[in-house]
This record gives structure tokens, C-alpha cells and sequence, in this order.
């Protein structure tokens, strides 16, 4: 079981370490609205490219990545950052060393390599999440909730994400990923209108 109180708190914490350094961003990672309720999304996202780098150091990570954005890439082209800033976290302790921290690419048909060795592209596919709102008002009963639908549905048990949007805007949040397969209610992976109630009560 992920316990997500003590996530909400560290997602909360690691947001007001990102203020200080991710400015002003233009986009965002594009999907389709398959339900919700007041505290929580199902999403399917569609297929993207990201800028990547692994570090256990936020400021470390976000030196590198914010360095390909500003030119250090093999035709010194410069980017505007969009959000969100995405940190993939493993569920194993053991594998501590493997956080991972992503900045959307816009959408370009060759985006340039990085010069860093440190740094690198990765594609993800479409993908469905489970998407918990980090808010304050998100109370223990709307967590404990949230944890019981999860643990319904057959999602991926390695990693989770965190994301933070515009931390330096009056519209900052962040958020909790949990990717789910297409459909876990049908191996079709086809949503009917009856299922999704099951989901979003």
C-alpha cells in the first residue's frame, strides 16, 4: 500500500523547494478528461517527449535540465520550460537512487540531444492516471478514499509520480500520478458509462 498522507506532506514540502528555481512555463502535458470527483482525475494522456536526468538532488536535476532549455543541446537551440515538472519516484526503498526528474518537450518532430551526459529524451506512450490533487484541503478521509479506489484497480505498483505546475504563479499546484492500464475495469480498453461511476463515485 502507498501511504499517501505522508506523500501528500513530502509532495507539499518539495513544491516550495521548486519555487525558487522553475520559471515561467507555456504548455502543458495534453489529455482527455475520463472522470473525477472533487479531489481526484482519471486522465488519458497522450503520447510525449520529455528531457530527463536522475538525481537525488533537486537543485542538481533542475541545474541540468533547465541547462538543455537554455541551449546545452547539439544545435544550442533554447526552449521555453513547460510545465509540469515531473519526479518519478520508485516504491522500493531499495531502488532510492533511481528518482528521476522530467520537463515536457514541445512538440518537435527532431528534438536536439543534449550535450550533457547526464541528461537524455525519453518518449512515454499514452498513458491513463490516477491523478490525486496535493491540495491542503485534501483531507485524511479524501486521501483514505482515493486509496481504496486505487487499491481496486490493478495499477502499476514500481513507481509513482509527482508534479508540480507553475510554482511561481498565484495558479501553482501539484499533484500525485498513479499510472493505471488503459481500461482496468475491461481488458478491452474501452470504457463504458457504466464503469466509469465505479471509478469516480
Amino acid at each position: 500500500m502507498i501511504y499517501l498522507s505522508g506523500l501528500v506532506v513530502c509532495l507539499l514540502a518539495l513544491s516550495a523547494s521548486t519555487e525558487a528555481h522553475v520559471g515561467h512555463s507555456t504548455g502543458t502535458w495534453m489529455y482527455d478528461l475520463i472522470c473525477e470527483t472533487d479531489f481526484y482525475q482519471i486522465r488519458q494522456h497522450k503520447p510525449a517527449t520529455w528531457v530527463t536526468t536522475s538525481s537525488l538532488s533537486i537543485e542538481e536535476a533542475l541545474y541540468r535540465l533547465m541547462g538543455y532549455f537554455n541551449g546545452s543541446n547539439i544545435y544550442g537551440t533554447t526552449f521555453d520550460i513547460a510545465p509540469p515538472l515531473i519526479v518519478t519516484v520508485p516504491n522500493n526503498s531499495s531502488q532510492e537512487k533511481s528518482v528521476y526528474w522530467s520537463f515536457l518537450l514541445p512538440p518537435l518532430l527532431f528534438p536536439p540531444t543534449p550535450t550533457d551526459d547526464l541528461v537524455f529524451l525519453t518518449d512515454t506512450a499514452a498513458m491513463t492516471m490516477f491523478v490525486l490533487h496535493s491540495l491542503p484541503n485534501n483531507t485524511d478521509v479524501n486521501i483514505t478514499t482515493f486509496q481504496s479506489v486505487l487499491d481496486s484497480v490493478n495499477y502499476y505498483r514500481e513507481i509513482h509520480y509527482a508534479a508540480f505546475y507553475n510554482p511561481f504563479t498565484s495558479s501553482w499546484k501539484d499533484e500525485l500520478w498513479f499510472h493505471i492500464p488503459q481500461n482496468p475495469l475491461d481488458t478491452s480498453g474501452e470504457w463504458s458509462s457504466e464503469e466509469i461511476p465505479l471509478l469516480c463515485p
